[in-house]
């Protein structure tokens, strides 16, 4: 809500309210100032949360929480009994929960989108279908990044074509020498350089196993087509490098819903959460209460979040989420192999985090 705000899986969902046309550069990041998109095929997969990015995009200045949708895993994806084929109904009937809710915008493709495991065709439907169910005042972001940054530019020609507004680039890292500065900084030059809409610069280090460099976020900050940056690590020394380099033209989201009201505290512009794929009414109150300094009505609600957050995202990953969003009421379906279902003693733990996660929005 995942997702603002900004998407890093596959299904993002931004929390935040409204979202810039044209290209005043403002990505809201707070909670239902960015509203949340959502655009799935075939294969539902849970939001993640972001908030808007106040950059270039948008003269609104509003910030908020995505919703991250991937067409695949990442964050909530529908397949079929099988797992291996899209779900596009139960991805169009999720982002139109997320909508209605209130985020401020959807990530297709993301990591809780089971990105890595969609095919491009599938991402193209993912993006078609998304778009079609998210408005035009609301982000709806693609994830494209590739190892090869001919693939990633090819992907964000596409995901403009079929109507992205924006596309989240996660850092090349198959190959070691891929991820010193001078390569980040040639391959996100060029993607930057080369796509036809606005690039999320997207850090999650339990799957790239490296940090972004602040020093090459800072460097490319200053491209005019870069527009802000998802940080998935939840280290508050790293993001407070980040944070140095926020400006009125590139907003600094997190990804990590763990730490999201500490993050929206320190001055992120919103979030992009896979946990909002789960409950994005609770990650909408936390990001408001944060960003009101409403500071013990913050924590609260943090704390709810934090289980879900920690042992499902984190822990359990795609699979973890899906059974959450079944539990939530939603659809979650299948994770795609290699990725296993979870057994059912984990289904029933997940279903009573969820529980107590929806008793305190229903209070």
């Amino acid at each position: 809500m995942d997702a603002d705000g900004l998407r890093d899986d596959k299904r993002e969902v931004h929390v935040t309210r409204g979202k810039p046309r044209g290209h005043d550069r403002h990505l809201v990041a707070p909670a239902r100032e960015l509203g949340v998109r959502e655009r799935t095929e075939g294969q539902v997969e849970p939001p993640e949360t972001t908030t808007r990015l106040e950059s270039r995009y948008r003269s609104t200045g509003h910030h908020g929480v995505h919703l991250a949708h991937d067409a695949q895993h990442r964050t909530a994806r529908c397949v079929d009994d099988r797992g291996e084929s899209l779900d596009v109904d139960a991805f169009s009937a999720n982002i139109r929960a997320y909508i209605k809710a209130g985020v401020s915008g959807i990530v297709v493709a993301g990591s809780s989108g089971e990105a890595p495991l969609l095919t491009d065709d599938e991402r193209a439907v993912l993006i078609e279908a998304a778009r079609g169910l998210v408005p035009t005042n609301r982000w709806l972001i693609a994830g494209v990044g590739a190892e090869s940054t001919r693939l990633t530019v090819e992907r964000a020609r596409d995901a403009a074509h079929r109507g992205a507004d924006a596309v989240l680039v996660v850092a090349p890292h198959y190959f070691p020498q891929t991820s010193v500065p001078d390569a980040l900084l040639a391959h996100y030059q060029r993607v930057a350089d080369e796509s036809p809409i606005p690039v999320l610069l997207y850090t999650i280090p339990q799957y790239m196993h490296f940090v972004l460099p602040p020093a090459v976020v800072s460097r490319l900050a200053l491209h005019a087509n870069v527009i802000g940056m998802k940080d998935s690590g939840g280290d508050a020394t790293v993001f407070s490098a980040y944070l140095a380099s926020q400006s009125p033209e590139f907003a600094v989201l997190t990804g990590h819903g763990g730490t999201f009201v500490s993050a929206v505290t320190a001055g992120a512009r919103g979030g992009i959460l896979g946990v909002a794929l789960i409950t994005p009414t609770l990650a909408l109150a936390a990001f408001e209460a944060a960003r009101s300094r409403r500071t013990a009505d913050a924590a609260a609600l943090q704390a709810q979040l934090l289980p879900l957050a920690r042992d499902v995202v984190g822990t359990l990953g795609p699979a973890g989420i899906k059974a959450a969003l079944d539990a939530a009421g939603l659809r979650g379906g299948r994770v795609r192999p290699p990725l296993l279902p979870l057994d059912e003693a984990r289904r029933r733990k997940v279903a009573a985090l969820v529980d107590a996660a929806l008793a305190v929005v229903a209070a």
